[in-house]
């Protein structure tokens, strides 16, 4: 595979209650297509045109940047990361940045329950 289509910042793999895994990474058919992940398609940033979903267009990329925190208590447990959406090309800009906070919710094991929020800043 060409490393064009990497990225991180994504979630995968994203489990069924029956232990089936939901989401995909790379498949053949959309190999720009990675678990749970947010992409801006159209984008324009002072006058330069990006796509951050079509990575072989090399103009954009969503990367993790840093986990921010972890937390669990009786009911739930979860994550806050940054990614970030940068320009690939020179000059090499990061012009957004998402913070996500990832929410698991215990159940009755008859099925899985996450939230996902995200904060975006400019």
């Amino acid at each position: 595979m060409d490393p064009i289509f990497s990225r991180t910042g994504y979630l995968h793999p994203v489990l069924s209650s029956a232990g089936r895994v939901v989401t995909e990474t790379c498949p053949p058919d959309h190999l720009h297509q990675h678990g749970v992940f947010t992409a801006w398609v159209i984008t324009t940033w002072n006058n330069r045109h990006i796509d951050f979903w079509n990575l072989d267009g090399g103009t954009g990329r969503v990367l993790h940047e840093r986990v921010v925190s972890t937390f669990f208590d009786a009911t739930t447990a979860g994550f806050e990361v940054d990614v970030i959406h940068r320009i690939v090309e020179k000059p090499a800009v990061d012009v957004l940045r998402e913070r996500w906070k990832v929410t698991v919710h215990a159940t009755d094991d008859t099925y899985h329950c996450f939230d996902l929020e995200t904060l975006v800043k400019f």
